[in-house]
């Protein structure tokens, strides 16, 4: 509504708060006029209640005025000229029986008689009227006549054959009078529970007309308010942030600025006064790779610089999606590399050939979003493919996409990443180092080229970075320069590892790689379906949903392992082939049970690798295993850093395991009880610690068989022997680079 007709509106109908406040005075009116008429009709009941309680009792005195009426006359008939008090009493009697007969039927205000009789009390008096002047005639005939015997024998014959009518006729009057007392009384009450129903329905239309719309205003009012203060909060922390956004961004520019340019300044100097040729030439890689590092900075500064100025802009030319993706994977797999990774590439296989665009830009997009997923990837993987997301008649619709398996992004930070100079919260880390531009400079570039860029993101399952962009067809050029264009499928075999327990993720992992496999790993069930969900919807270079194999674990958080292989088997039923899945676990009833018929092959707890690698393969499992101590040392204590990945990989977790299995058994939650020594049993077996393995066994029982105090009382002997076998290995381990933080690092834009 505009302000020229808020005043229209409220000339015609006047504001809600005015409204409001009519009908809360007229609310407030009515309640009290109701007060005032329930008031008054109390008071009017009382006094009629008075008046019907006075003519009662002088009607029921008739009664009595007529028997002692007749006494008088009969006395005055038997003592004769001796009745001069008979004759009093009688005179006295008469006179006030007769001024009340005619103060019932007519009124009288001195005796408080009012004189308004009903039809029917009326109709009473007129059937008594005959025996009242009989009686009232005789009476003033005994009392005017001389005592005569005869005379006063007819007169007081006739006062005792009157009495009896009257006597009736007054009981009948007096019975009339106090129904309709009781009537009025009835009628009366009535009224003042109308009156009070009435009060009640005013006082609660009042609640709902008035005092509901008023609190819905005041709630709306606050809410307005509490909104402003909020946004005013946002903007007020948004001002501030982007000021120490601008002065990280500064002191990290110096820093990063710095830092190249003190390892160019310092080889040169090394190398100047170096005579050994070969240490010479180490100098020079140094400060070749310190120039590469400073030359990326200038450029991310000067693509910023120009994003900042409208100045950024595009070179189109031919050239083909497939080609770009594969030129990103070989100057990023030495990265991934380096941190353990792998970096898969994918693409659809109905792509257009040539498309008509700024593959150096698309390009620099796709190496920033792989080299920002590759920081942010603890373990796992990172793939980079591109899909056809709608085919036109002159144009392709190219969605690249790069997914991680790393620590996602939060929420709220996911509205803020591509801003420039942002990072997350824990951005500050080491491993996250970098002014924070990748990412704004990803943006910048999509805005340019009309494209989208576009995070879909979990904290702890990872993030899928999708830019896409419209790009015409175009003809092939005449010389093109060879391109590696070798499709992903090309690469080694893939193996989905679904395992929660740290320690058997990395003795998994170590066993596949060693043996030519390519793993990713999932900490539960749900993510594992996830993975194949995406590699399907985007086009999996395979019928497998990406993967050759799937080892499941078959005790996991959610889902378990049975369920997780039966959904695979549901995803992937109308595919050509089915990838082997192999279960392993701790409970060797499961070969030969219902979950068994479920996988491929099922390997037993402690794991061995000959077995594992025959359950992967398909092939027959080996008929000869050595003894368990023999295993842990063959397996795994064989080679040095493969157990120093393995008691890292436990050393990381096992202090917070197993402080939540002592919360848990302490509150009583014996299902994560369960949970947790469950996978301390998983681990501490390759250790060469069986009887504590044993023990963990029984906990794990005595919580799923819900013995609450039994679990305490093995929590007692587990507890320092877990401890003391932390500290055994935190003596014995050498860190090995891949697992010597277990810190995750943070994800920066």
């Amino acid at each position: 509504m505009s302000a020229t007709e808020s005043p229209k509106r409220e000339g015609r109908g006047g504001s809600p708060g005015r409204r409001l406040t009519w009908l809360y005075v007229a609310a407030l009116s009515t309640v009290a006029l109701l007060s005032l008429g329930a008031q008054a009709l109390i008071q009017w009941q009382l006094s009629n209640g008075e008046s019907d309680s006075r003519v009662i009792n002088f009607a029921g005195r008739q009664r009595m005025l007529s028997q002692r009426l007749t006494k008088c006359a009969l006395v005055i008939q038997t003592d004769g000229a001796d009745a001069g008090a008979a004759r009093d009493e009688l005179a006295e009697t008469l006179e006030l029986w007769a001024r009340t007969h005619r103060g019932l039927r007519q009124g009288d205000a001195d005796l408080g008689l009012p004189g308004r009789n009903s039809l029917p009390i009326e109709r009473l008096f007129e059937e008594i009227d005959s025996a009242f002047e009989v009686m009232q005639a005789a009476a003033e005939q005994l009392l005017a006549s001389p005592p005569d015997e005869s005379s006063s024998a007819d007169a007081v014959a006739a006062i005792r054959s009157s009495e009896a009518t009257f006597l009736r006729g007054m009981d009948a009057v007096v019975s009339r009078y106090v129904v309709e007392a009781e009537q009025k009384v009835t009628r009366l009450r009535r009224i003042e529970s109308a009156i009070l129903a009435l009060t009640l329905g005013v006082l609660v239309a009042e609640g709902l007309l008035i005092f509901r719309p008023a609190v819905e205003r005041i709630e709306a009012t606050a809410h307005r308010q509490r909104l402003m203060r909020r946004r005013l909060r946002r903007a007020k922390a948004g001002a501030e942030t982007a000021s120490e956004a601008k002065s990280r961004f500064l002191a990290n520019v110096s820093h990063e600025l710095r830092t190249p340019m003190t390892a160019v300044i310092g080889m040169a100097e090394l190398a100047r006064e170096e005579r050994d040729d070969e240490t010479r030439a180490m100098y020079l890689a140094t400060m070749l790779e310190a120039g590469g590092s400073l030359q990326a900075l200038l450029d991310d500064l000067i693509d910023l610089a120009r994003v900042d100025t409208g100045e950024l802009r595009l070179d189109p030319a031919p050239f083909r999606p497939i080609d770009v993706v594969q030129r990103v994977r070989r100057m990023m797999t030495p990265l991934a590399g380096g941190k353990g990774l792998t970096l898969t590439t994918w693409g659809e296989p109905s792509a257009p050939g040539w498309l008509l665009g700024d593959a150096r830009r698309i390009e620099q997009v796709l190496i920033n979003l792989v080299a920002n997923a590759i920081k942010c990837t603890p373990s796992g993987d990172v793939s980079l493919g591109f899909t056809i997301a709608r085919q036109e008649r002159d144009a392709s619709v190219v969605a690249f996409s790069v997914r991680d398996t790393g620590v996602g992004i939060g929420v709220p930070d996911q509205e803020r990443v591509f801003e420039p100079f942002f990072r997350t919260r824990e951005g500050e880390a080491e491993s996250t180092s970098g002014a924070g531009l990748g990412l704004a400079i990803c943006r910048s570039i999509a805005d340019a080229m009309d494209a989208k860029l576009q995070l879909l993101s979990s904290e702890g399952i990872g993030s899928t970075l999708t830019f896409t962009v419209r790009l015409p067809h175009t003809a092939e050029p005449e010389r093109i320069e060879p391109q590696d264009a070798r499709p992903a499928t090309e690469t080694m075999r893939r193996v989905l590892i679904v395992e929660d327990t740290e320690v058997n993720q990395v003795l998994l992992r170590e066993y596949l790689e060693r043996a030519g496999w390519c793993p990713a790993v999932a900490p539960a069930g749900e993510r594992a379906l996830q993975l194949i969900g995406e590699q399907l919807a985007s086009g999996a270079d395979d019928v497998r949903g990406g993967f050759d194999a799937v080892v499941v674990d078959q005790r996991l958080p959610g889902i378990t392992g049975t369920e997780t292989a039966t959904r695979i088997r549901a995803i992937l039923a109308g595919a050509a082939s089915m990838p082997r899945l192999v279960c392993v676990t701790a409970d060797p009833t499961i070969a030969s049970g219902d979950d068994g018929a479920i996988f491929d092959a099922v390997v037993a707890k402690p794991i061995d690798r000959a077995k594992l690698l025959a359950a992967v393969e398909g092939e027959p499992s080996p008929s000869q295993t050595p003894a368990e101590d023999t295993v842990m040392k063959t397996t795994v204590r064989g080679e040095s850093t493969f157990a120093d990945k393995l008691a890292a990989a436990y050393l990381a977790v096992c202090d917070g395991q197993l402080d939540e299995l002592n919360q848990a058994i302490k509150v009583g939650d014996l299902r994560t009880g369960e949970l947790l020594a469950h996978r301390f049993r998983g681990q501490v077996g390759y250790f060469g610690e069986q009887p504590l393995v044993a023990e963990l066994g029984r906990l794990e029982q005595a919580c799923i068989d819900g013995r609450g105090d039994e679990a305490a009382e093995l929590m007692t002997l587990v507890d320092p022997k877990l401890t003391a076998l932390g500290r055994r290995l935190a003596a014995e381990t050498r860190p090995p680079a891949a697992v010597s933080s277990p810190r995750q690092p943070s994800r920066s834009g």
